[in-house]
């Protein structure tokens, strides 16, 4: 890499080039600010600070660059070096409370301030005295002229910076800048063009054609035309017998910690969107050669990562393909994001980010324990600004690794955000215990959890008889029609729509003998259409036989023959696993003879004490063992996790559990009864 022969107007790197497009599609949008707080402890010399924060900003050109645009052509000004101001705001004469709240205010006033590109520096500092042996340093920087990495390389050259003008009031020797960002941004435009950029771009044309536009995950409200930004931070420690679990996984594997994690999100994504296909965004440092590695500046690229999830194969044939995938975009990670996305025409908008909505990134355990002599520096929480639907981040710490959810509150509620946690630490326990199981097979509900709720099922089965389920989720029909109860991918449909399609079944079960003496088996992938089978079996009179059709064929049979069962709702392409003998009602294949049935509720009787349904067990031998559970029973059930923890109307549930387990009546029977939106999950 040589010196760039110094234009008038030097133009921007292709990352920045984003970044400023993004400033004018939206001037005072936050999303991109890079908020750091420190709390400083100790005699804090202020002045050795001030001339500490004034020697970088010398140091790194991108710290006093503006972006001015005439005729709408951004170029980079570098402004010549100047004094550093650095203000300090004394607030040692208020209450510990009061000073908490202050650095709060702060915080949220640094977050939500705009930066000017054109005319405005692209970092401010402020410091804030709590007492003589207390500080918080407040530093904002907009992403167009640092990144991540380049934060190391600013709290590193601060703190030798300042140690030394305490020491000695001199100038410390820093490595000599050779190359600066101006240099860089001119050696990628060269670089990036011609055969070399037709060849990196076809790769990636060729990785991400046909790629869905977007990660449905179940939101509780529509994308907005401009996202706010307003988002939250869920932050849990995964225990350390599971982390180390984790670590001989992957070596196990012969890949890294971050193809661990990323095949668990991506599995966990599966479930939650009910997409096979799934695009993921990560980031790169991007510093191709040695001379960058000292710099401050937008250096950062974004990956995007394809790959399909199969519900037949292991975790283990999972991660290998996520390792082969990472390692062969490794190889093309100086593509340019931005090139990228004109390549393929994506159309850009400011509801959501283009080609993905979800970013995983793996960091480095953040060391920040000292300024100077004498001095302590801890990390603050800062104001996170949501760039994406959902940015997770782990961090492998001493112990245990760390895994943060930040989503945006424009779409989810903190629940679903909670239970996503939840179930993503539950799906890397089961694959660390048994990595060769499929997919398919991983239940997302721990086994404390399930016992739980069969107590307390089991408690309701003592309650007073009270109505049906059918009664219960015919009388929200009532109330609201119209509204939307049940989702699936794509389809939806609203309860008047569950209502008629389930009558229509019911009718036809009836009609191929269902009765209240024998439960009717149900073998349906997860759809809407099997929420409609297991309401229309109730509607015929009967309880439904949940059968999952991702369980061996000889469970299937043994659960079969032992519950007599001799009606199954099912569809064409399972019919195979239905026993000889057996009447099977295929929905997709009869159609047409159920459309023309009655939308009409039958006219079976149906009490409170019949059954409602029959699940298995794996049983003390090993045998599948049925237990029934009547109406009143799961009414008493569902009508006490209304009251608490309670639901509204206005709520989504996800179900993401097999219908072979009881905490599925659950999660689709409790939303139902009240009126609220269930979203099933693959």
């Amino acid at each position: 890499m040589q010196r760039a022969i110094r234009a008038d107007r030097p133009p921007l790197s292709h990352a920045q080039q984003r970044m400023w497009f993004l400033h004018q599609l939206e001037p005072n949008s936050v999303a991109y600010h890079l908020l750091f707080v420190r709390r400083i402890r100790g005699e804090l010399q202020v002045e050795a600070l001030r001339r500490a924060l004034e020697e970088v900003v010398h140091r790194h050109a991108p710290l006093r660059t503006v972006f001015p645009s005439p005729g709408g052509e951004p170029y980079q000004h570098v402004l010549p070096p100047s004094r550093w101001e650095l203000g300090v705001e004394d607030r040692s004469a208020l209450d510990d409370e009061t000073r908490a709240r202050e650095v709060e205010r702060i915080v949220d006033e640094e977050a939500s301030r705009p930066f000017d590109l054109a005319t405005e520096l692209p970092l401010r500092t402020r410091l804030l005295r709590l007492s003589a042996g207390e500080h918080v340093l407040f530093v904002t920087m907009n992403h167009i002229a640092s990144d991540g990495s380049s934060m190391g390389v600013f709290w590193l050259e601060l703190s030798a910076l300042y140690a030394r003008h305490c020491a000695t009031g001199e100038r410390p020797q820093l490595p000599l800048i050779t190359f600066d960002y101006v240099d860089y941004a001119e050696w990628q435009r060269n670089r990036m063009q011609g055969e070399e950029l037709e060849r990196q771009l076809g790769f990636w044309r060729e990785r991400l054609h046909g790629a869905p536009e977007e990660t449905a995950l179940p939101s509780k409200w529509p994308r907005p035309v401009v996202t706010s930004g307003r988002s939250r931070e869920l932050t849990v420690e995964l225990d350390a017998e599971l982390s180390s679990g984790i670590r001989a996984l992957a070596r196990r594997q012969r890949a890294t910690l971050f193809m661990t994690l990323l095949a668990a999100l991506r599995g966990l994504l599966a479930r939650y969107t009910g997409q096979a296909d799934l695009v993921i965004g990560t980031p790169v440092v991007n510093r191709p050669r040695s001379e960058l590695e000292g710099l401050i500046g937008l250096f950062v690229n974004t990956l995007v990562l394809r790959n399909d999830v199969r519900g037949e194969e292991s975790f283990s044939a999972l991660m290998t393909r996520e390792k082969r995938l990472a390692l062969t975009a490794y190889e093309h990670q100086e593509t340019p994001f931005e090139l990228i996305v004109d390549a393929l025409g994506v159309e850009r908008n400011l509801s959501r980010s283009p080609l993905f909505q979800v970013l995983y990134a793996h960091r480095t355990l953040e060391q920040v324990s000292e300024l100077g002599p004498g001095l302590t520096v801890e990390s603050c929480p800062g104001k996170t600004i949501a760039k994406f639907d959902i940015t997770m981040t782990s961090v492998d710490k001493v112990g245990c690794i760390e895994v943060s959810w930040i989503y945006n509150e424009d779409l989810f509620e903190g629940w679903l955000i909670e239970q996503m946690a939840r179930d993503y630490r539950e799906l890397l326990r089961q694959v660390v215990q048994d990595p060769g199981q499929p997919l398919a097979y991983i239940q997302l509900v721990r086994d404390e959890d399930r016992r739980r709720l069969g107590d307390e099922l089991h408690a309701a089965r003592t309650a007073s008889a009270t109505d049906p389920m059918p009664a219960l989720l015919e009388a929200q029909v009532v109330r609201t029609p119209d509204a939307i109860a049940v989702v699936f991918e794509g389809e939806t449909l609203t309860y008047r729509e569950l209502d008629a399609r389930a009558n229509r079944l019911a009718h036809h079960l009836v009609a191929q003998g269902a009765s209240a003496d024998e439960p009717i088996g149900v073998l349906l992938e997860r759809s809407c259409d099997l929420v409609v089978a297991l309401l229309a079996v109730w509607k015929a009179g009967a309880a439904y036989l949940p059968l999952d059709p991702h369980h061996p064929r000889d469970r299937l049979r043994q659960i079969l023959e032992d519950s007599r069962a001799r009606l199954i709702v099912t569809e064409s392409r399972l019919a195979e696993l239905v026993p000889a003998g057996t009447t099977e009602v295929a929905i997709d294949r009869d159609r047409d003879a159920i459309s023309i049935r009655p939308a009409t509720r039958p006219a079976a009787r149906i009490a409170a004490e019949q059954l409602a349904y029959v699940i298995y067990t794996s049983g003390s031998t090993g045998r599948p063992k049925g237990v029934g559970v009547e109406h009143r029973s799961l009414a008493s059930f569902v009508a006490s996790m209304q009251r608490a923890p309670g639901i509204t109307p206005t709520d989504t549930l996800v179900a993401v559990t097999t219908v072979s387990f009881d905490i599925s009546g659950l999660e689709l029977w409790l939303p139902l009864c009240v009126g609220a939106k269930v979203v099933v999950c693959t």
